[in-house]
């Protein structure tokens, strides 16, 4: 039995660090737990009005940034997934969600990571 049992859990942790293939259908956007979107210049050139003064290196970091704290409890979602009011709720949720299982994700990172999802989503 208990035999049985770190097996099953070796399984279940397992799967949980390892990359996932999600089939795309119409509607739906992947999942890319290991590789996410690249910030080029045109993507920032794109949301300038948006977040004046912001640089390839400054969503360098929040890409850095949101693989280091949100991979921690599950797969990363491609940015795409979600519109820009959507990660508006859902990045302070999760932000705080990080600091009660004790990491450290202060305002700036929390915002670092709320402007590169919202660049990269497209929106």
């Amino acid at each position: 039995m208990k035999k049985i049992l770190i097996i099953s859990l070796t399984v279940v942790l397992a799967g949980c660090f390892t990359a996932k293939a999600v089939k795309k259908t119409e509607g739906e956007i992947e999942k890319t737990p290991t590789t996410q979107a690249h910030p080029y210049q045109s993507e920032v050139d794109r949301v300038q009005a948006k977040f004046p003064g912001y640089t390839v290196t400054d969503l360098e970091r929040g890409k850095g940034l949101y693989e280091q704290h949100c991979m921690q409890c599950h797969e990363l979602f491609h940015p795409a997934s979600h519109n820009e009011d959507q990660w508006r709720k859902i990045v302070p949720n999760m932000a705080n969600l990080v600091n009660k299982k004790g990491a450290v994700l202060d305002a700036s990172g929390e915002e670092d990571i709320l402007k590169y999802v919202i660049t990269m989503s497209g929106s």
